[in-house]
């Protein structure tokens, strides 16, 4: 998958896109493992002349993805994001045509981002855009696919806040 970045977005320097890039290779095969089934971990940067433009990433597979139906009454494939897991609203599951996940799934879909959660914490990096819509999950296995990586930085910080969308640490 190629994500294209918006002209004049604010972003991680190149220096810590490319650090993140290579980092897989550093890891231990089982975290190389975790990055290549729960991660769309960045493979490239994607470059016009000097500058960044994008970053080539895994796509979520198809496992990831649900028909739900939407209130016009069709029928769309999209990402079963974390918040399908604890709907807001009675009745959206009877909405969606989807039977609720198990609580043994809702349990396994926690231990899977406690995972990614944990590799991020093991090799310093900073996932600052955890929202109910960056980590997809999939039926039955509770596997789980983080999105949004390439914007994460390394280090420690007390508190990651994102200003008007902007990526964490970086002000418009």
């Amino acid at each position: 998958l190629v994500k294209l970045y918006a002209p004049g977005c604010l972003r991680e320097p190149d220096e810590v896109l490319d650090r993140l890039i290579a980092l897989p290779e550093t890891m231990t095969p089982r975290g190389r493992r975790l990055v290549d089934h729960s991660v769309s971990w960045p493979v490239t940067r994607i470059v016009d002349g000097s500058s960044t433009v994008g970053v080539a990433l895994a796509k979520a597979p198809a496992e990831f993805y649900a028909p739900f139906r939407l209130l016009s009454e069709e029928t769309e494939r999209r990402p079963l994001e974390i918040d399908h897991l604890m709907p807001l609203r009675s009745g959206d599951y009877e909405q969606w045509e989807m039977a609720p996940p198990t609580w043994d799934e809702r349990r396994r879909v926690a231990r899977h981002l406690l995972q990614v959660a944990d590799l991020f914490e093991r090799y310093g990096v900073v996932y600052g855009d955890w929202s109910y819509s960056n980590a997809f999950w999939a039926r039955r296995s509770g596997r789980i696919f983080v999105i949004d990586v390439d914007g994460c930085g390394f280090g420690t910080r007390g508190w990651v806040e994102t200003h008007g969308w902007a990526m964490p640490g970086l002000r418009p």
